[in-house]
């Protein structure tokens, strides 16, 4: 018996180092460094989520999960002297993570233009491409402006024929090399993802000999043709938004009033959003996309446009109330007080939100037939045994079916308070707290004022941190 014991344990242990040999590692060097703190985190349009923090001398190993999904990574190097002085943005490095082991070399100071790739194929390519791109680029913007010059300035003595030959033979020649460029990547790697990243790079050919208002409409006509939006792989990254923002762009007119604008803007909708239909889940992480941007600067009758004609139902939101309910859910501002509740609890007793005193609370509702809901719970549940702050969570249930939830709580052994509002998004609480999607969380203090609307786990974190530095 001892014998079978021993092998048994012998098994598991070979099987656990097996295990951990599997996992991936990010190798990265840091010259001229200046703090000694690199965050990693995942990229989804224009939203970042931290996953892991490193506190090192230049030299970082990140073991990287067995759930990573192949897409574009993001490493926060922190700011440079000058862009603390001014309250910029700290430095980044953004790559790709397919299923490989990864090694970088960089600077400190120019963290993209200076990246090294020692291992990584997907990252060889993708760092040659950008430096690449960005030389195509300055060149291509550099000649539509002598362009737009001349054709706008006939009487100009500098441009003589010969010179605006030459630099309408180079814009079209630029176009050329980097349409060719493009196509070379797809033809030699057409399996790998850096190949799906940069086949979104494409963008029409517009010839110089149009006049720069016949270029622009050209460009809104053709600006998709040559994009897959299916590539559903691609949403954990920027490209999709990227290449919406850019398209969006095109309509933006500083002449036009509001109204004029708005048109102009809902046009822009349309074109987008009919040419990222493919896919549903692209479809809906567009929307929502766009939903965010418009929010963010007070585009209200865009967001009732988008939630008019184009609104996808899944899952985690309330279909019926979506957009009315976000409305007024971004008018809850910081530092306003959130309404009591009084739910059922686990053992069948009720708790109130106002009756417990913390210095913090988190309130999440969620529901147990959402996918995201099951992740932010166990992202919480890990954090909630080694916190060392005093905050308590409450975990709203919206399940009509009580023994589900019941079910599902008891079994995961959650260690917080857990309520249950057994109307899905009718209920009194939902109604209250503009419940349009879950999960959705409401950091509080312990006065039961809104700190922050966290949208994920990576935010909650962030939060805390910035009221307390401290804080693990």
């Amino acid at each position: 018996m001892t014998k079978n014991i021993s092998l048994i344990a012998l098994i598991l242990f070979i099987l656990t180092i097996q295990a951990i040999g599997q996992l991936h590692v990010l190798k990265l060097k840091i010259n001229n460094q200046t703090s000694n703190t690199v965050l990693l985190g995942t990229i989804q349009g224009d939203q970042f989520a931290i996953t892991d923090t490193l506190e090192e001398n230049n030299n970082f190993l990140f073991k990287i999960p067995h759930d990573y999904k192949r897409g574009n990574y993001r490493l926060i190097l922190g700011q440079t002297s000058i862009a603390e002085v001014l309250n910029e943005p700290p430095q980044k490095l953004d790559f790709i993570y397919n299923d490989e082991n990864i090694e970088i070399q960089t600077d400190f100071n120019m963290p993209m233009d200076s990246a090294d790739v020692i291992i990584s194929k997907e990252n060889q390519i993708w760092f040659d491409f950008i430096k690449k791109e960005k030389r195509y680029q300055n060149q291509i913007q550099e000649l539509v402006i002598q362009i737009n010059h001349f054709q706008h300035h006939a009487d100009d003595a500098y441009y003589t024929a010969n010179k605006r030959s030459e630099i309408i033979s180079k814009f079209n020649s630029i176009q050329h090399d980097r349409s060719q460029l493009i196509a070379f990547y797809q033809k030699k790697y057409p399996n790998l993802y850096v190949t799906k990243l940069i086949q979104t790079q494409q963008e029409p050919f517009q010839d110089s000999n149009w006049s720069e208002l016949s270029r622009k409409k050209y460009l809104k006509n053709h600006y998709f043709d040559q994009i897959n939006f299916s590539e559903e792989s691609l949403i954990n990254s920027s490209a999709y938004t990227d290449k919406v923002f850019k398209y969006f762009m095109l309509y933006a007119q500083k002449e036009l009033s509001k109204e004029e604008q708005e048109k102009e803007f809902k046009t822009a909708i349309d074109v987008i959003l009919n040419k990222t239909s493919a896919n549903p889940n692209v479809s809906v992480f567009i929307v929502d996309y766009l939903l965010r941007g418009f929010e963010k600067l007070g585009l209200d009758n865009l967001q009732v446009y988008v939630s008019d004609n184009y609104m996808v139902p899944h899952g985690c939101t309330d279909d019926n109330n979506t957009l009315k309910r976000r409305l007024a859910f971004q008018q809850m501002n910081n530092t306003d007080s959130v309404p009591d509740f009084i739910l059922t609890d686990l053992d069948g007793g009720s708790s109130a939100l106002y009756n417990v005193k913390c210095d913090y609370k988190l309130v999440l509702f969620w529901e147990t037939s959402c996918p995201m809901c099951k992740e932010i719970l166990s992202q919480l549940k890990s954090w909630y045994y080694g916190k060392d702050v005093d905050l308590e969570i409450f975990a709203v249930s919206i399940d009509e079916d009580k023994v589900v939830w019941e079910e599902l709580v008891s079994n995961h052994d959650y260690p917080w308070i857990n309520l249950n509002e057994p109307h899905n998004w009718d209920g009194k609480v939902a109604t209250a707290y503009n419940l349009y999607a879950i999960p959705t969380m409401f950091l509080l203090d312990g006065e039961n004022r809104i700190l922050a609307k966290p949208i994920d786990f990576g935010e909650f974190l962030l939060a805390l941190t910035e009221l307390q530095p401290n804080i693990n």
